[in-house]
């Protein structure tokens, strides 16, 4: 059995239900729709298509959507303009690229720029093909010296790495596109370019206002019943791709649901050596809060347009899982990519090959502090217990998908189920590591409720007679409130 969940970018490779229900069963967990690109016509299809396909192999996809961001680019300037080594340059807003008295003029996006910026301070173009050193700032003007050299095209992205921008987090773009992804009851929402907590709780209120206005015009108000607590709306996925957001990453963490280290702009922003290191740091922390993360950007590039992929990405992958990391993501592989299928199956192949490997065994450590908090010590020594009884299995009665997190946070070596009432929480449990979900139908009462748990696994024949489970859960049940995870059980089949 896979524990590590993949998610898969849905582009024009695979947007047919032919396409998708083919990735599935090679193993997507995860559905990404990059908001950058496409349109509201072909996402509604592809959301509709996922569930049907979804339903019908009885397996849970989450939907993930993907803002574009408040991405500062180059505005409209002429064909193949070329920087030289040395050269001065004015970066502006407003303005059609130009030259004035033998300096170019470069227009960018962000109107304020020129306030945020200051002397000394790097701006990166293309994706740091060509860098700019600023000289002086004049009004709106930036005055600047090309230290790397290069081709600017309209459009190409910007960076500035060296300091925080005030520039708003949710564009009227996104501001449309997440009443889109709301109404169309996607899974998660994920940020780009975050820098700050505040923009994670921006997100946040948006999400809530949107799922509020949609509740009060329904007349049947019981549809949005499982999700009248924020802990059961659409969740966060935080973006780390900014080196302002490493600084900031232990309040945006705690703000979020979960997070991507986004290793192309973040490697952009960090050198390049860092890179490693800081997804590394990045899976450590969110694997002690016990949220989920995953590892994207160009994991299996080669298979974009080839069927094999190269030594170098498979110890990409390979490392990554190491790392303890709950997913690993492809983007154009499955997008655009002329092998989107072979992509994931290879993708798969190495995650289940190191995960049976001595290489992914978590190595256990004593917590920082001396007492853990009640839902944290039942996890902790549910995963013990099932050890030492030999469990065969782990089962999780949660209603908010808390309980199956802080199972597997501790990376136990058998299986753990999540059996949920609500879909919105099956879907989401498929982005964390080594949860198998399933629909399930809660009671009041403790025996009875488990006694059907029990007999539930035992009719999907995970288990047999005679074999010993772990049932771990927060009393009473269907109480929609994190961190209620106070009951252990072990039952004989």
């Amino acid at each position: 059995m896979r524990r590590t969940k993949t998610v898969c970018t849905i582009g024009p490779a695979c947007y047919s239900k032919k396409m998708l229900e083919s990735l599935i069963r090679a193993g997507m967990d995860v559905a990404r729709l990059n908001f950058s690109y496409g349109d509201y016509k072909t996402y509604v299809k592809v959301i509709q298509d996922i569930r049907s396909v979804s339903k019908k192999l009885g397996r849970p996809i989450a939907i993930m959507q993907d803002l574009q961001g408040p991405r500062i680019r180059i505005g409209d300037i002429e064909e193949g303009l070329k920087v030289a080594r040395g050269q001065k340059v004015i970066v502006t807003s407003g303005r059609i690229a130009k030259r004035t008295r033998g300096q170019v003029v470069i227009p960018q996006t962000y109107k304020n720029l020129y306030q945020d910026i200051k002397k000394s301070d790097v701006i990166l173009i293309n994706n740091g093909l060509v860098k700019l050193k600023v000289l002086n700032i004049k009004k709106r003007d930036i005055l600047c010296r090309v230290e790397i050299p290069g081709q600017i095209s309209s459009r190409n992205s910007i960076n500035i790495p060296s300091r925080p921008l005030n520039i708003s987090p949710v564009t009227s773009k996104d501001k449309e596109d997440i009443k889109f992804g709301v109404d169309h009851d996607v899974d998660f929402i994920a940020l780009s370019f975050v820098q700050r907590a505040k923009d994670v709780v921006t997100l946040n209120r948006i999400i809530r206002r949107r799922e509020l206005q949609i509740k009060n015009k329904l007349k049947d108000k019981t549809f949005f019943s499982e999700r009248s607590r924020a802990i059961n709306y659409t969740k966060i996925i935080s973006k780390i791709e900014t080196k302002i957001a490493t600084k900031n990453f232990d309040e945006i963490l705690k703000a979020s649901d979960g997070v991507m280290v986004a290793r192309g702009d973040l490697g952009i922003e960090t050198e390049l050596s860092r890179v490693p290191l800081v997804q590394k740091e990045i899976i450590a922390k969110s694997l002690k809060s016990g949220k989920p993360v995953i590892t994207a950007t160009q994991m299996l590039s080669s298979m974009v347009s080839g069927p094999s992929p190269t030594r170098a990405e498979i110890s990409d992958i390979a490392n990554a899982v190491i790392d303890h990391t709950d997913a690993i993501m492809l983007s154009q592989e499955t997008a655009s990519g002329k092998y989107p299928v072979d992509a994931v199956k290879v993708m798969n192949r190495v995650a289940w090959e190191t995960e049976e490997s001595p290489y992914d065994d978590l190595i256990s450590k004593e917590e920082a502090y001396k007492y853990l908090p009640i839902s944290l010590a039942v996890s902790s020594n549910a995963v013990k217990l099932a050890k030492e009884v030999k469990a065969k299995l782990i089962i999780c009665l949660t209603s908010t998908g808390y309980t199956a997190r802080t199972i597997v946070r501790y990376r136990p070596e058998i299986k753990v189920l999540a059996l949920t009432p609500y879909k919105k929480i099956y879907n989401q449990l498929s982005l964390s590591w080594g949860i198998i979900p399933f629909f399930f139908s809660f009671g009041h009462d403790v025996d009875t409720v488990m006694r059907k748990a029990v007999n539930f696994v035992k009719r999907k024949k995970i288990v047999k007679p005679g074999d010993k489970v772990v049932i771990i859960s927060g009393y009473p049940f269907r109480v929609l409130r994190l961190g209620d995870t106070n009951l252990i059980k072990v039952e004989k089949v």
